[in-house]
């Protein structure tokens, strides 16, 4: 099973993972991040998770801005999964189109692309926005599908429990 992450930061899914995962199976997956430190500091808590915990997990560290996977790609391909939570909230509607085309173009027939994005919908915005002083660009599932309906996939749009955050997965044709 091949994954990439985009925009992983901690990791904390596979920080969370690792100890659960079964023994013998066989995991390669990218981290990356355009914060070097940042993935520097998840590589140092992953490999003292994997010396507790022997998994067949080989993970990768890549270094790059989303603006070069816009531009040139992922430069890899092959994979079963590509994922990102946290970074399309970021994204203008035309970077998040051509982000989500490079990295749809680097999966495998049948392969998921999974996007999270900030519902509009959500409670907390005017305090995120203005006492957090951090201002996302919120999207409800219509927004989504019409983002993502030009890839040659089939969309799915769900929500987390509460509903604040949408997961937009778009499957490759196999």
């Amino acid at each position: 099973i091949r994954i990439l992450s985009v925009a992983c930061g901690p990791a904390m899914e596979w920080q969370k993972l690792i100890p659960m995962l079964p023994d013998g199976v066989q995991i390669e997956v990218d981290l990356l991040d355009q914060d070097e430190q940042a993935l520097l500091s998840t590589q140092r808590q992953l490999k003292r998770l994997l010396a507790r915990y022997p998994k067949a997990i080989k993970f990768r560290y890549l270094n790059k801005a989303i603006k070069n996977i816009i531009i040139r790609g992922t430069d890899e391909d092959g994979y079963n999964l590509v994922y990102s939570s946290g970074l399309f909230d970021y994204l203008s509607d035309s970077a998040s189109a051509m982000a989500a085309s490079q990295l749809f173009q680097s999966l495998l027939p049948g392969g998921k692309l999974i996007i999270g994005n900030f519902n509009v919908g959500n409670p907390n915005q005017l305090v995120m926005d203005y006492a957090l002083d951090w201002p996302l660009i919120y999207r409800s599932k219509d927004d989504l599908y019409s983002l993502f309906k030009n890839l040659e996939g089939s969309i799915l749009i769900e929500s987390e429990p509460l509903g604040i955050n949408l997961f937009c997965e778009i499957i490759k044709p196999i």
